[in-house]
């Protein structure tokens, strides 16, 4: 019977077991926490190409699907669909948080800052939950702006003065000798953030 519950009559109740908390949930290392970052953007960037929110929100954890239908991301992300927003280049470079990670009380891993695109900056602020010992989407918010312009036009930052002897050896690989590769454009018309 759902929903009804049966308290154990004291002859037959089991003997109090202690009970064991389990340990804290640790922040995962960096690579973990990029590989998150990317994986996650990388699948809405995918869904908003394709139009197919269904991988999205199949990643997510059991709180993300019933709380998203694809119907609801899709609407969540046609302004992104209808510029055609591309922002694959995540895939290439590191994230910047506003804030440390953060495992809260209840279990969830947060992590806030942004990609250094250009012309747009990608920002977001994502929730994961533990699924069978992996990290699942739990809530997104992300945005793409304009990156914020601080301080004075015409002004240049004064250099420190160079170290007398640096504390950690600077390593410079050798100059690349080999004919200069060819860099290919991927064809297109979708802009690249």
């Amino acid at each position: 019977m759902a929903g009804t519950a049966h308290a154990a009559s004291p002859a037959s109740a089991a003997p109090a077991q202690p009970v064991v908390a389990a340990p804290p949930l640790a922040v995962p290392p960096a690579p973990v926490l990029l590989a998150l970052l990317r994986g996650t953007l990388s699948a809405v960037n995918q869904a908003n190409i394709t139009g197919n929110y269904s991988v999205l929100r199949d990643l997510g954890a059991p709180s993300f699907r019933e709380a998203y239908s694809t119907a609801v991301l899709a609407e969540s992300f046609r302004s992104w669909r209808e510029r055609k927003l591309d922002f694959a280049a995540i895939l290439l470079l590191d994230a910047k948080l506003s804030r440390p990670p953060v495992v809260g009380p209840n279990g969830a891993l947060r992590l806030t800052g942004y990609f250094p695109t250009a012309p747009l900056m990608v920002e977001f602020d994502l929730t994961f939950h533990p699924v069978a010992g992996n990290w699942r989407l739990a809530t997104i918010a992300v945005s793409a702006n304009e990156p914020e312009i601080t301080g004075s036009i015409g002004t240049v930052p004064a250099r420190a003065a160079p170290a007398a002897k640096p504390a950690i050896p600077v390593f410079e690989p050798p100059a690349y000798q080999g004919p200069m590769p060819q860099l290919l454009t991927p064809p297109g018309d979708r802009p690249r953030i």
